[in-house]
C-alpha cells in the first residue's frame, strides 16, 4: 500500500510539474512588439512596411527579408534587401499583367531604397543601388499608367531641385496643389507613397 501511494504521489507530482512548465511556456509565447531590439533597424523595417498600403511593399516579403538580417550588420542588411529587390524585379519581368508588374516594380524600388540605408556614405554599392531604386520606381509608374512629369524647380541662383509633378485627372474640378518635401534621409521617389495614401483618403479629393 505504501509503495502504491509513493508511485501515485510521484505521478501526481510529475503531472503538476508538467502543467506548471506548460503554463510557463504559454505565458512566454506572446506576440512580439518589435522587429529588432535595435531601434534603428526596427524603425527602418517599419519604414519599409509603411508602403504596404500603397502597394510599395508586401508584408510577407518584408518578414522573409529581415529573417536573414542581424542588427548592426549593415552589409547583411544591404544584401538581404537587395536580394529581395532583385527577386521582385524578376517577378515583374515575368508577368504580362501591367498592374502586377507595376506593383512589383514599386516594391522593388522600396527594397532597393531600404537596402542602402545603413551603408557607409562612400560605399561603392550606394550609387548602383540608387540607380536600381530610381529605375524601378519610374518603370513601375509607367506600367501602372500613372501620369507624372519630372521637373526642375529653381532654387537659389543657378541651382534647382528635382521634383515630380502628379497632375489631377483632366476634366475634373480644380484641386489644390499639394507640395511634399522629404527629410534629410528620404528620397524624392518614396514620397509617392504618401501621395498615394492621400488620393485614397476620403478627406482629400483625388
Amino acid at each position: 500500500m505504501l509503495e502504491a501511494k509513493v508511485i501515485w504521489l510521484a505521478v501526481a507530482g510529475a503531472v503538476v510539474i508538467g502543467l506548471i512548465a506548460y503554463m510557463a511556456l504559454r505565458r512566454g509565447d506572446v506576440g512580439q512588439g518589435r522587429f529588432f531590439g535595435d531601434q534603428s533597424y526596427h524603425f527602418q523595417t517599419l519604414r519599409a512596411m509603411n508602403d504596404v498600403a500603397s502597394d510599395g511593399a508586401d508584408t510577407a516579403e518584408v518578414l522573409e527579408t529581415i529573417k536573414k538580417i542581424r542588427a548592426g550588420d549593415a552589409q547583411g542588411w544591404f544584401r538581404a534587401w537587395s536580394d529581395s529587390g532583385d527577386r521582385v524585379t524578376r517577378l515583374a519581368a515575368a508577368t504580362t499583367d501591367r498592374i502586377a508588374k507595376g506593383c512589383a516594380l514599386l516594391r522593388a524600388h522600396n527594397y532597393y531604397r531600404t537596402a542602402e540605408f545603413f551603408l557607409p556614405v562612400h560605399d561603392a554599392k550606394r550609387p548602383v543601388s540608387a540607380a536600381k531604386n530610381i529605375q524601378s520606381f519610374y518603370a513601375g509608374l509607367d506600367a501602372l499608367g500613372v501620369v507624372f512629369q519630372r521637373i526642375k524647380v529653381p532654387y537659389g541662383e543657378g541651382h534647382h531641385l528635382e521634383a515630380v509633378y502628379y497632375p489631377a485627372a483632366e476634366g475634373g474640378p480644380e484641386r489644390p496643389l499639394i507640395v511634399l518635401g522629404g527629410g534629410y534621409d528620404s528620397t524624392l521617389e518614396e514620397l509617392y507613397a504618401c501621395l498615394s495614401k492621400m488620393r485614397t483618403s476620403t478627406a482629400i479629393p483625388s
